[in-house]
């Protein structure tokens, strides 16, 4: 995101952070399509958790905190919703998260963690 959707004290408005993450999100779930999986479905999802998701604004710019600097905005909405954990396959690059409370799991140990119905 460019300084030019921060305003004040480095906050940046919810719907711009959303916008972004949810751009994010829909790019990697697109570039990693398997059989079966349609880019309608995709996009299904990623509407119903912009829906259902809380907007969040970030006041909190500790950057560069992770590797990838594509990371950072995902971090830092997690520790400002006060997120439990982040879910990714991308672990290693999460690992800096863990000073401000916030477990980095990966998908399936976060659904073995979910209550059982």
């Amino acid at each position: 995101m460019s300084s030019g959707g921060r305003r004040g004290r480095g906050a940046v408005h919810p719907w711009q952070t959303r916008r972004v993450v949810s751009w994010y999100y829909e790019g990697a779930l697109l570039r990693h399509l398997s059989a079966g999986q349609r880019k309608a479905d995709v996009l299904a999802i990623i509407d119903y958790l912009c829906a259902a998701g809380k907007q969040q604004s970030i006041f909190f710019l500790w950057r560069p905190l992770l590797r990838d600097p594509n990371d950072d905005m995902v971090a830092e909405v997690a520790v400002a919703s006060g997120a439990s954990a982040i879910v990714t396959h991308n672990l290693r690059d999460f690992e800096a998260v863990v000073r401000f409370g916030v477990q980095v799991l990966p998908p399936a140990q976060f659904l073995l963690q979910l209550p059982k119905r």
